[in-house]
């Protein structure tokens, strides 16, 4: 009888080691899949924020290429202004002429 006490003591403690074992088994598995649930919503995170720093790159891109467009655009009208205020001033330096040769005939006529 002292045998089969003892075995079923055993029994029992292998029984509850086993419990806990199953136990700790489910708890590892709900962890698992935790984990596993984090690492799924920190990859639909980073691809997120890939995809705005891939707008934002293309974005900047677009806004360069409009101020580089703008730019030239720019330069293209200075010059245009400078090539205008070069002819301004020989249409000037040709009205001085005219009016200097006019002064001029009307003195000889005069005289």
């Amino acid at each position: 009888k002292m045998e089969t006490d003892r075995f079923e003591i055993e029994i029992d403690a292998a029984q509850r080691l086993l419990f806990a074992t199953e136990l700790e088994r489910d708890q590892v598995e709900r962890l698992r899949q935790d984990a596993e649930e984090e690492k799924r919503v920190v990859q639909v995170r980073v691809t997120d924020e890939q995809d705005a720093h891939k707008k934002t790159a293309e974005e900047l891109a677009l806004a360069q290429a409009v101020l580089v467009q703008t730019q030239e655009e720019l330069q293209e009208r200075v010059r245009l202004v400078a090539r205008l205020q070069q002819e301004l001033l020989a249409l000037a330096a040709d009205m001085r002429e005219l009016e200097r040769r006019d002064e001029e005939r009307q003195r000889e006529a005069g005289e």
